[in-house]
């Protein structure tokens, strides 16, 4: 995200306490963002993941044809409510596919907007937006975290207060793709802490969690339990997509 795009509260940034918050708002600045990728569009035709068509890299034929996401799990006490934007198949699918594995950054903005919107729905009264984090080894792989590149944008749409370093996961995990749901909970638990920094920032706060996917829930679930035990308030849960519809994703009603 470009200077230009953000401003930090510099009360908290030069605080010796470290933490950075960043205020997104619409307006000029993200005019002038949509131009400039727009002017690129131009250059080097978008083309949509899901039929290849060119002009948008989600065209507006397969956003329609999202299919509404399978609903939760029972949702676990440290977890006020949860949204996703579709469910984890077709073009929706072949997008997060894009952004996490074929270095397809833009499309974290069009995500992004589209999660936006479910959270706008929802009404909720949020005071920070914190995406899930990857492990130091794996950003470095990647070289971003898609979590937030989609958690910017939404900022950007709904306003917010974006902290796209208050969580930390200390150690990494395998992958969850293979994993039963009980398999799942024990890969994750205790895998994210509150970044200290962050520790008297988050104190009776409402925070939403920002994610890609959901399956079983069980990696929003650790997040918001170290959410809650730094003294946040609500943590709601907001992804992309929401996979699988089993009974296995009950989990004693625990909601990746």
């Amino acid at each position: 995200m470009a200077e230009s795009d953000l401003q930090l509260d510099k009360t908290l940034t030069d605080s010796p306490h470290g933490a950075s918050f960043a205020f997104y708002s619409g307006g000029v600045k993200h005019l002038l963002r949509t131009l400039w990728t727009n002017a690129l569009d131009i250059i080097y035709p978008s083309v949509c993941v899901g039929c290849e068509r060119v002009g948008e890299l989600l065209c507006e034929h397969c956003i329609e044809a999202i299919e509404e996401p399978p609903p939760p799990p029972p949702l676990p006490s440290n977890l006020a409510d949860f949204v996703a934007v579709g469910a984890h198949t077709t073009a929706l699918r072949d997008a997060l596919h894009a952004l996490k594995y074929e270095g397809e950054r833009r499309m974290g903005d069009v995500l992004g907007r589209l999660l936006a919107e479910k959270v706008v729905e929802k009404e909720w009264k949020i005071d920070i937006i914190i995406p899930v984090p990857l492990h130091s080894q794996r950003f470095a792989e990647r070289g971003y975290n898609q979590a937030n590149e989609i958690a910017k944008t939404l900022a950007i749409e709904i306003g917010g207060k974006l902290a796209s370093d208050a969580l930390d996961k200390v150690r990494a995990t395998t992958s969850q793709v293979e994993l039963s749901a009980v398999e799942r909970q024990h890969n994750v638990e205790g895998a994210f802490k509150v970044a200290e920094s962050y520790q008297q920032h988050l104190q009776d706060q409402t925070i939403l969690l920002v994610d890609d996917v959901c399956t079983t829930g069980s990696t929003l679930m650790e997040c918001a339990a170290a959410l809650r035990d730094a003294g946040a308030a609500t943590v709601y849960a907001a992804t992309v997509t929401r996979a699988g519809s089993t009974s296995a994703d009950s989990l004693s009603g625990k909601i990746s």
